[in-house]
């Protein structure tokens, strides 16, 4: 029985990823350094060859047909298979060659990373390193995830964690808050004594097991980046509760102070998360290697 070849451009598949994922032909021209043309001619080229109609198109939107939608799934496991695949083979040889996927919090990217990822990348440059800045939770293994960097401790099952501290967390507020609304201690703020502080506390992910105990403040505003916290207390907005190592620097500068000298609780971490693998390939060591260095210079 004759074998029928397949005759298809695996990289019009990648285009097609990159178009549904970017929802633009435009950005995902960019996205891959060539002409619109050029993703037309490939998404083309596929529907011929599945014979559907993948994605109608209008001059302001794109919508993938129930076909598209079929195919989407299909080529993200496959182009997942074919990088795993890569990269397991250059495991086997011990090569620090490959593709790294690393999750971090905004924080931790924004006061720790910011600068280095990329620093990393450039003297790496066989690596393709994908950081994506996110609060949310992370399922490693389903999302393909290499280093996870989050707030807190963690315990995964199909993890290793390494836990960084970062000190205590403390309540925070600018001078001139305590200077105006007069604060001698953090109770005032928490408990209310005080009638006449217009107590505003501002939520952030780093402080998220506190926002029941402190709900009962006259304004709360609530912010998806500690840093976006951080700016509006400096600006006078409101107190914050931080770990006192990530605030450091504002400590230092004078920008920020301790309202008092009760930290809220106990020693609070930075988890770093790696991917249970044996053996260990030799990028996740070179990249894990960069990220405690630099956290145990910077903490």
């Amino acid at each position: 029985m004759a074998v029928e070849k397949i005759k298809l451009d695996f990289n019009a598949l990648e285009v097609f990823k990159v178009v549904v994922d970017m929802k633009s032909f435009s950005k995902a021209a960019d996205t891959l350094d060539v002409n619109t043309s050029t993703i037309s001619r490939k998404i083309n080229e596929l529907e011929q060859h599945y014979q559907s109609k993948l994605i109608t198109r209008t001059t302001r939107t794109q919508t993938l047909t129930p076909e598209g939608e079929i195919l989407y799934q299909y080529c993200s496991d496959l182009l997942k298979l074919m990088q795993e695949s890569k990269d397991h083979l250059l495991e086997t040889s011990g090569s620090t060659k490959g593709s790294i996927h690393i999750v971090i919090n905004h924080f931790s990217y924004e006061t720790l990373f910011k600068d280095g990822f990329t620093a990393f990348a450039q003297s790496h440059p066989d690596l393709d390193i994908r950081v994506e800045i996110s609060n949310e939770q992370v399922n490693m293994i389903k999302d393909n995830v290499d280093v996870w960097i989050k707030p807190g401790e963690v315990s995964l099952d199909h993890a290793i964690v390494k836990k960084f501290s970062l000190g205590k967390r403390r309540l925070l507020a600018s001078p001139e808050y305590i200077r105006v609304n007069k604060l001698l201690n953090g109770n005032e703020v928490l408990e209310g004594h005080r009638p006449d502080i217009k107590r505003i506390y501002i939520h952030t992910p780093l402080s998220e097991k506190f926002n029941v105990e402190l709900s009962h403040l006259d304004y709360a505003y609530s912010v998806n980046s500690a840093r976006c916290a951080l700016t509006a207390v400096k600006l006078g907005l409101g107190v914050i509760v931080a770990p006192e190592k990530m605030v450091k620097e504002e400590i230092a500068s004078g920008e920020l102070r301790f309202v008092d000298s009760t930290s809220i609780d106990n020693e609070y971490y930075l988890s770093v998360c790696y991917r249970e693998r044996k053996p260990r390939p030799a990028r996740i060591d070179t990249i894990l290697s960069y990220i405690y260095r630099t956290l145990e210079a910077r903490l």
